[in-house]
């Protein structure tokens, strides 16, 4: 069983996806972020992280996992220049390989 990630994860519909939508996501407060000590203790307190939300281009796998975002505009970008070289002759071969011939 793999873990679920409620907030970008879909119903698998058994296709790669991509889908534009709003993402919830964290950001350490630069002070946190500079600051951070390696101890939670009486003298050095947790801090909470900063959350937002922002518009992402979420890759989906058949089984509804979130395997990578970007943003819509470069997302665009790279669909458009994919499609580009496809019209222009390039190939793309997908091989498998085991990790072990590496």
């Amino acid at each position: 069983m793999q873990p679920t990630n409620l907030h970008v994860d879909i119903t698998p519909t058994g296709h790669y996806e991509v889908w534009i939508r709003t993402v919830d996501l964290v950001r350490l407060k630069d002070d946190i972020a500079q600051n951070r000590s390696p101890m939670i203790n009486a003298t050095h307190k947790a801090s909470l992280s900063k959350l937002y939300e922002a518009r992402a281009a979420c890759i989906y796998k058949p089984d509804g996992k979130c395997i990578g975002m970007r943003n819509p505009e470069r997302f665009h970008l790279l669909r458009e220049r994919f499609h580009e070289a496809q019209k222009n002759g390039l190939r793309i071969y997908v091989f498998s390989c085991s990790m072990s011939s590496l």
